[in-house]
């Protein structure tokens, strides 16, 4: 077995804008998701409980060892393909989308409502959250100190709107971490927009 597992969605494709879309789409499901390759999976990092991989060719070579203990789902035709063991079959058609839903909610449990912000809210609010004053955070991202505050503001009412309100900037890391937006090691999460 290889490293242990996190409460996220990994998608393994052989193309990335593929894979950046499926991504998107989870993520804004209200799950944490990420891009992974088959090194990734090897490297004792944490794996994702959910392993969503586009075509069962790509799924046949994944090792035991790094499929163990998570949920892989195959998407496509598998026909006469071998496809990792264990792993859900799901055909490439009109309900795909809704069928890994379930299969990720099966998983994870309900999504809830994740925040949405842009790449640049994204990238201002990691700075200051992180532990930067205002100032710094302005001059770091060439921007007025009161376009941080704005930024802050924006995010923190959307936080608000649905139930979950933010007091203080170490409140918004915990959220920022909780969506996905922010990696523990302090590197920018996936952004569902462009």
């Amino acid at each position: 077995m290889t490293g242990r597992l996190d409460h996220s969605v990994g998608v393994l494709s052989s193309s990335s804008f593929e894979a950046d879309m499926t991504v998107g789409w989870v993520l804004s499901l209200g799950y944490v998701a990420r891009r992974v390759t088959v090194n990734d999976l090897r490297s004792g990092a944490p794996r994702p409980k959910i392993l969503i991989v586009d075509g069962p060719s790509i799924s046949a070579d994944l090792p035991p060892t790094v499929t163990h203990g998570v949920r892989v789902i195959v998407v496509g035709e598998s026909g006469t393909v071998t496809v990792a063991g264990g792993a859900t079959v799901v055909r490439d058609d009109t309900d795909t989308a809704g069928v890994v839903q379930h299969w990720i909610a099966r998983v994870l449990g309900d999504g809830g409502e994740r925040v949405q912000m842009t790449r640049r809210e994204q990238e201002v609010l990691a700075t200051y959250v992180l532990g930067a004053t205002v100032r710094e955070t302005a001059d770091l991202h060439y921007i007025a100190e009161c376009t941080v505050r704005t930024h802050y503001r924006r995010v923190s009412r959307r936080y608000e709107e649905i139930g979950r309100p933010i007091a203080n900037k170490a409140q918004l890391l915990l959220a920022m971490v909780a969506d996905g937006w922010l990696r523990l090691d302090g590197s920018l999460g996936p952004s569902a927009q462009v």
